[in-house]
């Protein structure tokens, strides 16, 4: 999913889960940084203290010299934060395919539910929603380098109303296959036939307007070869209903910040969803939502303010330096550790 999703989206559902104006900034623009966040580096400030901050994602270069020469590392930022992983299956491939709502989702939400006591809270739901909003979109594929994520690319169909869409979003994802082909060979290397994620597809899993079917390389794991009909629409609406429910069930931990839920107005969200556009047309229809249905005004993200705190981080002094971004770290590293080290391991899962 894009930041119409991750942020907009996520804003509206917490908004109407009842959260106020500023948790569900907070939780929504978290949700976004997941993708953003893409350096592992560190700040100190005056009195010696340090922002240690830890990648949640990692852009297309990034990805094509990890894929080349430390392709675990892969491992510690995929399967925690975007691909996470169901557990079904007997392979360690198998188990960390990531599937749409599974069993061990749900767990890690539970959890970080309960984590209220923590003044990162706010901030590890927006993770905790970016992940398990995730789960709707990528499923079907894992968070390593692996043959499991092959698929023809020749056996793609995009089902989409426009003609215009259906050339615009194949054109886009030409041009992602071509970036990715020119950063691996500016890097004097080939990756072969090693994928990572769903690149195979490009960005179609993230489009809410998009049917699509494709087959893999192969059936030699616990799936058939064809993918199936995915109807990212529905599975889209779905991520939301839930999401709804979950952020609701936070309420009772933010009782200064209570308000009576109110349902999801179906209509105009699944109209918001069959919208075939471009990320900021789509962003659009999303801020003329929050204004028209919950009174808001205009929503931005934040993302920009919080890598600011970051790298002005050393001459912030006490206590204004503990802000947005460092908690957004101290719960990153909460959910990476609490995924990779505990829940998993505790299904038989074992990644690092």
């Amino acid at each position: 999913m894009q930041i119409d999703m991750h942020f907009y989206a996520t804003y509206a559902v917490a908004r109407l889960a009842g959260l106020s104006q500023e948790s569900a900034q907070t939780v929504a623009t978290a949700a976004q940084f997941v993708d953003d966040a893409t350096d592992n580096n560190s700040e100190k400030n005056t009195n010696n203290e340090m922002l240690f901050a830890i990648c949640t994602a990692h852009h297309l270069a990034q990805s094509a010299q990890i894929s080349l020469t430390h392709e675990d590392v892969h491992r510690l930022v995929w399967v925690p934060f975007h691909f996470f992983p169901a557990g079904q299956g007997e392979t360690l491939e198998e188990k960390l395919v990531c599937q749409t709502d599974s069993g061990l989702v749900n767990e890690m939400f539970t959890n970080h539910l309960g984590a209220s006591n923590k003044s990162f809270y706010l901030h590890l739901l927006g993770i905790a929603s970016h992940v398990y909003m995730d789960t709707f979109s990528h499923y079907g594929f894992a968070g390593l380098c692996s043959p499991i994520n092959e698929v023809n690319g020749s056996s793609i169909n995009l089902h989409v109303q426009s003609d215009d869409t259906h050339s615009y979003i194949f054109n886009k994802a030409l041009k992602f296959w071509n970036k990715c082909e020119a950063e691996v060979m500016s890097l004097g290397g080939e990756m072969g036939s090693r994928g990572l994620g769903h690149g195979a597809v490009a960005t179609y899993p993230d489009r809410p307007y998009l049917t699509w079917d494709f087959n893999y390389e192969s059936a030699d794991y616990t799936r058939s070869m064809h993918s199936g009909e995915r109807d990212n629409q529905a599975t889209f609406w779905q991520a939301l209903v839930r999401l709804h429910a979950k952020i609701s069930a936070a309420i009772p931990h933010l009782s200064d910040q209570q308000t009576a839920p109110q349902p999801l107005p179906e209509q105009a969200i699944k109209a918001i969803l069959a919208f075939e556009g471009g990320k900021e047309e789509r962003v659009e229809k999303w801020q003329q939502f929050i204004q028209e249905h919950l009174g808001d005004g205009l929503v931005e993200y934040q993302g920009d303010e919080w890598n600011k705190q970051k790298t002005e981080f050393d001459s912030l002094p006490t206590p204004e330096h503990i802000g947005d971004c460092y908690r957004f770290h101290q719960a990153a590293s909460f959910h990476r550790w609490y995924v990779l080290k505990d829940l998993l391991p505790e299904h038989g899962i074992y990644v690092v």
